[in-house]
């Protein structure tokens, strides 16, 4: 990130939710009100910088059904364009519940609702007792 920015003193960094194949990953129900909120999440929340640009679903069936969710050119596109059906996105997003900061792809809604992807319990009671984090939430270097 320009200019870097950091997680506050004392807090621990835990990634959930990078899925790429063909790695077999948990499958079952998620809490109805976790997926709600991640479907709700908007991109005041998405943490753009220091990411290596889109990402593909690596289990969607078909490289060019994937490829039908391009922007066009000409239109702005956000990367939750079609959420959750999009196996396209950008990014990730940063949750708290101290003293742990979760750190999940962009799309993580996608893997949960297409592909059946459960979230470990703490990231689950994460998303119900904490808070999404934005870019100003960072300290800066």
């Amino acid at each position: 990130m320009h200019p870097p920015r950091w997680l506050p003193d004392g807090l621990r960094l835990v990634a959930v939710g990078w899925l790429d194949g063909p790695a077999e990953f948990p499958k079952g129900s998620t809490h109805p009100g976790v997926i709600t909120k991640l479907l709700d999440l908007d991109l005041s929340f998405l943490i753009k910088e220091g990411t290596r640009g889109y990402h593909r679903c690596f289990y969607c069936p078909s490289r060019k059904e994937a490829d039908l969710w391009l922007p066009a050119p000409e239109a702005p596109y956000s990367p939750f364009h079609r959420r959750p059906k999009s196996c396209l996105s950008l990014g990730h997003h940063l949750l708290r519940l101290d003293p742990i900061v979760y750190m999940c792809p962009a799309l993580l809604p996608h893997y949960v609702v297409a592909h059946r992807y459960r979230p470990p319990d703490a990231f689950q009671v994460a998303v119900s007792q904490g808070a999404f984090l934005r870019d100003s939430d960072l300290v800066p270097t």
